[in-house]
């Protein structure tokens, strides 16, 4: 964002009309990574505000995940192969970005050629001597920043106007629309909240599950005490410049800009670009390196991506995955899009991943037989058993009284899969689209046999480096 960037050149854009990415003339290493995300569609429409219905918004471009409507929610970005954000990220960044539309002179801003753009910048807050992030984001994790109803300048929003070639050189930064050269590119730029409460996916007002860190070293409240990387976006409008009174939002004047998120990153990934990225201070452009970094992750990263619920949302039963989170449309609509007044939050119903649960001793409601003793058991878990995802073992947890035998049968979609009987499988193509889970039966001599089956995995799906080899 501070980069000094250099377009590879005018020449291309003359002849060719397409705009292509600039490349890096100098970097300042920092704790950050870029992606570049084009236009996908515009609409009135709103997801996170209006879940399910159609025309209730003002005018929103919409960038990043495929198809996104009113009917989008996690669970469907979580089926997505790909997306529009490039320089690596396609397929890995699912996630769906959205802004009030431009407009100058009373007409939208808008265009599929590439000309207009969302960088999306994910930084530590504080930078290099700011506090270490503890996870990347949920997948699911819902974020509203910015007020539409605000007459006043927001805290994170601010204009600029950069130059057409050198897009480093960038000046006239304002709280209000400035007025660009021809040779000049408008720029607004939008900060969200950084701090997690590390309960909710989402929050009835959209805001209260977030806050933004603090302090010397940008630390989290106690109240939200999750720091995540800090997402700014960057709108960027090649070749739109003219006098700062001829634009305006689609939600108002220059105060009213806001934005919206649903997270929905390709989990190895996103663990990787924290490890490498973000908590050691490297500036991972993708103008510079030439792929995603790929290291070691922990499962517990993994399944930390996983974790959250949704307020007030009834659920037959806690769905785990690691590949998707559910995002259920929530209970009730507010009055006024991107309203800033709280609503208390509802007790969460349903569950993504806990990851390593807190042992819940279960026992039957009834004794099967009176000369039988009762077993008690922990609630089976996954884990990764090979060197990808694609190989699942089970956790079957602690049960007793010890010692505790135990047999196996791996489900799809609630049936068993005849032959997976072991306590290891591997993910197949057959299973796409479909949920696994694993049925655990304990057994001990003088007492009833129990069984517990584990959360459901899925929809499955697979990444681009790591296909079923069947």
């Amino acid at each position: 964002m501070r980069t000094a960037l250099r377009f590879l050149l005018a020449l291309t854009l003359a002849t060719t009309g397409l705009v292509v990415a600039p490349t890096a003339a100098s970097a300042v290493p920092e704790p950050s990574f870029r992606v570049v995300c084009y236009p996908t569609g515009i609409a009135k429409n709103d997801p996170i505000v209006f879940p399910g219905k159609t025309g209730l918004s003002h005018m929103h471009t919409f960038y990043g995940a495929k198809g996104v409507d009113h009917n989008t929610t996690a669970a469907t970005l979580a089926t997505a192969t790909s997306s529009q954000c490039g320089s690596y990220f396609d397929g890995i960044d699912n996630s769906a970005y959205w802004i009030p539309t431009l407009y100058k002179d009373g007409q939208p801003v808008y265009s599929t050629t590439g000309a207009y753009q969302l960088h999306a910048y994910y930084q530590r807050a504080g930078g290099a001597d700011g506090a270490l992030v503890d996870q990347a984001w949920p997948r699911g994790l819902k974020i509203i920043a910015g007020d539409m109803h605000a007459t006043t300048p927001q805290r994170g929003i601010l204009y600029f106007c950069a130059n057409s070639v050198d897009t480093g050189s960038q000046s006239k930064a304002s709280t209000e629309f400035p007025t660009c050269t021809s040779e000049e590119t408008l720029v607004a730029r939008l900060q969200f909240p950084d701090c997690w409460d590390g309960v909710y996916l989402d929050s009835e007002d959209h805001k209260s599950h977030m806050a933004y860190s603090t302090g010397a070293r940008n630390t989290c409240p106690t109240d939200h005490p999750v720091k995540i990387a800090q997402l700014t976006v960057e709108a960027w409008f090649f070749s739109v410049n003219g006098d700062g009174s001829d634009f305006r939002w689609a939600s108002g004047g220059p105060y009213s800009f806001h934005g919206d998120v649903v997270s929905m990153w390709q989990p190895r990934a996103a663990a990787n670009l924290v490890n490498q990225c973000i908590n050691v201070a490297f500036d991972c452009n993708p103008l510079v390196y030439s792929n995603i970094p790929n290291g070691n992750v922990s499962q517990d990263q993994i399944e930390a991506q996983y974790k959250g619920v949704e307020p007030g949302t009834p659920s037959p039963s806690p769905t785990s995955t690691m590949t998707m989170s559910t995002s259920p449309v929530p209970s009730a609509s507010p009055t006024h899009e991107h309203s800033m007044t709280p609503s208390p939050s509802a007790t969460p119903t349903t569950t993504n991943t806990a990851p390593r649960p807190t042992p819940t001793r279960t026992n039957p409601t009834a004794t099967p037989s009176a000369a039988l003793g009762i077993l008690t058991s922990d609630t089976p878990t996954f884990k990764v058993t090979g060197k990808s995802f694609l190989d699942l073992g089970v956790d079957v947890g602690d049960w007793g009284p010890a010692p505790v035998s135990f047999r196996y049968q791996w489900l799809r979609d609630g049936e068993p899969i005849i032959g997976e009987t072991g306590s290891s499988y591997s993910l197949k193509r057959a299973d796409k689209g479909s949920f696994i889970s694993v049925r655990v039966t304990g057994s001990k001599t003088g007492f009833a046999n129990l069984s517990r089956d584990t959360t459901s995995l899925g929809p499955i799906w697979f990444p681009w480096y790591a296909q079923p080899a069947d």
